[in-house]
Formats: C-alpha cells, sequence, structure tokens
C-alpha cells in the first residue's frame, strides 16, 4: 500500500513502477496528482489505517509512506493503533526495521536519500522477515500493551489518623474494584500511620479492602486483618516473618500478595513464588506517598512476568499520568495510586484518565 504527499510524489510513482513490475499486489491511495499545498498527515493516516486494520485481520499487508524527509509520515502513523512505522535511511536500517521492530509501514524521504540507494533499500525491507526471537517478542508485547490503553487503578490510602482513611474512602466510593489502605509502624519504614485495624472495620465501602502491611512483624497483625474485612493483604518480602504470614495467612483463607521495594532485587521473591500469585512491586521507596517514579520499577515488573507470567503484577507509587502507560506495557495489570487520584480536584475524573490511559 502506497502513500505520498506532493513532497514524495514523485518518487512514489516510481516505487509503485518497480513493485508493480516485481509482482506486488499495489493499491496507491494518493496523492494522485501533485499540489503543493496538500498535507503529508492525511496520506499517513490513510495507510496506516488501513495496514493495521487488515494486520488486525491476519492479513499480510505493508506499506510505504513517501515525503521529503519520511519524518513527519512516520510521526503521523504511529499515532494509529496498530501501525509501526519506521523512517529508514539505509540498506541495514531497513532489514534492522523489518527483522527487529516487526515494522509494517515504510516511510522514506524523497530529499534525504541517495536515489539509486533506493531500490534495494525497499527490497531489503520487503525480503526481511520479522525475528522470532524472545526479546524482540516481549519488546513488541510492550507496545500493544501500551496501545491498549487500560489498566485497573486502585485507589490507596496512606493516612496517620481514621477521620482521613474514612473521607478517603468516601471520596472513591463507587470508583473502583479494591481499595488498597497501605499501614507502616516506623519498623521497615521510617513512617507510622493508623494502626488500628479493627476500627477500621467502621470505614465502610463497598469496594474489596486490601491491606499494604509495610511492618517487620506482619504477624503481630494477623488477627485483625480478617476482623476488619480486608480480603487480601500484601507482606513485604524484606520482612524476617514473611515465609511465616503467608503459612499462617493461607490457613487463615486470607489471599496473599508479596509487596518487594525499589531498592530489592526481584530474586528474593523467588522462594516464594509457588505460594503468591499476586506481586506488588514499589515504583517508590515504600513509606511515603508523593515521591517521583523510579524506572528501575518497570524492568522488575518485566523480569516477574518473562519467570512467572500467570503471576498479575501491580505497581504501587509514583503512578501519574506521565508514568502509567509505560508501567501498563512492561507487563502491570493494576496500579495504585494516592497523590494522582486525592491531590487533585476530581478524584473521579482522575481515576477515570489513569485507567483509560490513551484518554490522557
Amino acid at each position: 500500500m502506497l502513500g505520498s504527499d506532493h513532497g514524495g510524489f514523485k518518487l512514489k510513482k516510481k516505487i509503485g513502477h518497480w513493485l508493480n513490475k516485481g509482482g506486488y499486489k499495489v493499491l496507491d491511495v494518493g496523492a494522485f496528482k501533485q499540489q503543493a499545498d496538500d498535507d503529508y498527515p492525511l496520506f499517513a493516516l490513510l495507510v496506516a489505517s488501513k495496514v493495521a486494520d487488515l494486520a488486525s485481520r491476519k492479513k499480510n499487508v505493508l506499506g510505504i509512506l513517501v515525503c521529503r524527509s519520511g519524518g513527519g509520515m512516520a510521526l503521523t502513523a504511529n499515532k494509529v493503533k496498530g501501525a509501526r512505522a519506521v523512517d529508514v535511511f539505509s540498506l541495514l536500517s531497513a532489514r534492522h526495521a523489518r527483522q527487529h521492530n516487526h515494522a509494517n509501514i515504510l516511510t522514506l524521504g524523497q530529499d534525504f536519500l541517495v536515489k539509486s540507494d533506493i531500490p534495494s533499500i525497499i527490497n531489503a525491507w520487503l525480503k526481511t522477515k520479522p525475528s522470532t526471537h524472545p526479546r524482540h517478542q516481549r519488546r513488541l508485547g510492550q507496545i500493544k500493551r501500551a496501545e491498549q490503553g487500560h489498566i485497573e487503578v486502585t485507589p490507596g490510602i496512606l493516612e496517620k489518623n481514621f477521620d482521613d482513611i474514612k473521607h478517603r474512602l468516601y471520596t472513591v466510593a463507587g470508583l473502583s474494584r479494591w481499595v488498597h489502605i497501605d499501614i507502616a509502624d516506623n519498623t521497615l519504614v521510617p513512617n507510622k500511620t493508623f494502626l488500628n485495624l479493627l476500627e477500621l472495620k467502621r470505614a465502610k465501602t463497598k469496594a474489596k479492602k486490601e491491606i499494604h502491611l509495610m511492618v517487620s512483624r506482619p504477624l503481630s497483625y494477623l488477627p485483625s486483618i480478617k476482623s476488619a474485612g480486608f480480603k487480601r493483604a500484601f507482606v513485604h518480602v524484606e520482612s524476617r516473618q514473611a515465609k511465616e504470614f503467608i503459612k499462617q495467612a493461607t490457613k487463615a483463607r486470607l489471599a496473599i500478595g508479596l509487596a518487594i521495594d525499589i531498592n530489592t532485587p526481584v530474586t528474593r521473591i523467588k522462594k516464594f513464588m509457588p505460594k503468591v500469585s499476586v506481586v506488588l512491586i514499589m515504583g517508590i521507596k515504600a513509606g511515603w506517598a508523593g515521591q517521583p517514579f523510579r524506572s528501575e520499577a518497570l524492568q522488575k515488573v518485566v523480569k516477574v512476568k518473562e519467570r512467572w507470567p500467570k503471576a498479575e503484577v501491580v505497581v504501587d507509587g509514583g503512578v501519574h499520568a506521565d508514568t502509567v502507560k509505560a508501567i501498563a506495557a512492561a507487563g502491570a495489570s493494576r496500579v495504585i495510586a494516592n497523590s494522582a487520584i486525592f491531590n487533585v480536584r476530581s478524584s473521579s475524573q482522575a481515576i477515570y484518565k489513569l485507567t483509560n490511559y490513551d484518554k490522557l
């Protein structure tokens, strides 16, 4: 499938001739005459939308777009979900785009290429097969997840007094499937929150409650957790009682998640994984809301999903409009957000936008 604006019009006509001569079936979507005031985004969107639509239906179709630089076409085509456009400039970059990036749209710059190189560049791109190596498949999966535009968002509550917890539960009533309450007692992390778990039973919510135990001795809290109405408890792998807590909580028929702090290597969770199905990866240093997101959390998500693909991965901390898409792309299926939900004018709008991150 071919498309160009006025800047790539002459080259597009030549490419169409070469492809027809080579036995390829060619559909030209325009421009059909050279007009200096036409706009490259429109032709890019026509080709990209068609290629992406056919690809979603398992049809084998590729696109070629031409403008003066190739950059404008690539920029626009990649706005279309399912389109993977790469602006190439050499034989090697054409092969790389197809083999490593699984590009389904080639963009070319009429003014920036050596004319005699163009046929070989196109031929190399068309003949190169996409690699099936796991690392390329993994990265392609990240792109696809980024395009999905949807992730589950859970409000996170970390407060020092009961009234503030009640107020935040009231603020997000009916907006999420779960609510996530953090507790800390100045042992595992340097912070102390509200700790009377039985009192939390009076904090009514229709959402299911889960508790994040940022404490060194989680066993001391276990008797109160179920009584307070919590359906799941996250225990930190850094806690010395993690193994025994998981054992005792399982006997008590409490759903268990395993939390891992930002500076702890993923290898630490290996011995626990047969016993837990949910892993919470901290995107910040555990203990305080409002910290900036640390990108090393993303690779932790990737490693957990590679090693335990059936595990649910949740990211907690630093979740905002500028981080949620990368978190989803890495493989997380849920995020815990505090500041992004409660430190804004409308919590409902914040949850909607984070959940549907393609609307951001």
